[in-house]
């Protein structure tokens, strides 16, 4: 795959960059941290996750395998859990588990959809796409927090990818958790966006 220019500049980190790409239809710009330290992260369940994936045996290159990748272990964090396939070396990513805890806060569910195929706001989507091809292709660990479209229910999502690799060492799959937090006020005429 070769690299977008909004997969170079998350891999990069490069905040002037993301505050002009993606200030066009959101409140604040993304924020991203690579290989971030667990206890600096703004939730415990966010922590926990960390620590898990830290846990998983290693192969080859040092990342954990899909072999390795046990649901169960991550049973605690289930509800706010995205576990994406890899297609095309990072052209695109598949849902296979889309978190109910993520579902019911957003108003839709992306399990077994592809990315480049849902109907969430394109600078979201781009932003995902984004991050999830650094993912790829740097091999790291990646924290992020974004604030939605204004027209979204929820202030912020923050979220940690985290890759796992195939036989051939290659990106595979990607695990992470979203979570949700500050829900925005009724009142301020916010409406949740519906499917």
């Amino acid at each position: 795959m070769g690299l977008t220019e909004d997969v170079r500049r998350i891999i990069d980190a490069d905040r002037d960059w993301m505050r002009q790409r993606f200030l066009m239809d959101t409140p604040f710009p993304p924020q991203i941290v690579w290989h971030p330290d667990p206890d600096s992260l703004p939730f415990p369940l966010l922590t926990s996750f960390v620590r898990s994936w830290r846990d998983m045996p290693r192969v080859d290159g040092g990342l954990p395998s899909v072999d390795d990748f046990d649901i169960v272990d991550f049973r605690k964090p289930m509800k706010y859990l995205m576990y994406l396939d890899v297609l095309d070396g990072g052209a695109d990513f598949q849902y296979r588990v889309y978190g109910t805890g993520i579902s019911q806060v957003s108003g839709f569910d992306l399990t077994g959809m592809r990315l480049s195929e849902t109907h969430i706001p394109p600078v979201t989507r781009d932003f995902m796409m984004a991050c999830y091809g650094a993912v790829v292709s740097r091999r790291d660990l990646l924290f992020t927090e974004h604030h939605p479209p204004v027209h979204f229910k929820i202030a912020t999502w923050s979220r940690v990818l985290a890759p796992l690799v195939d036989a051939t060492g290659a990106v595979a799959r990607i695990v992470a958790i979203n979570y949700p937090d500050r829900l925005r006020d009724p009142t301020d005429g916010v409406r949740p966006l519906t499917p």
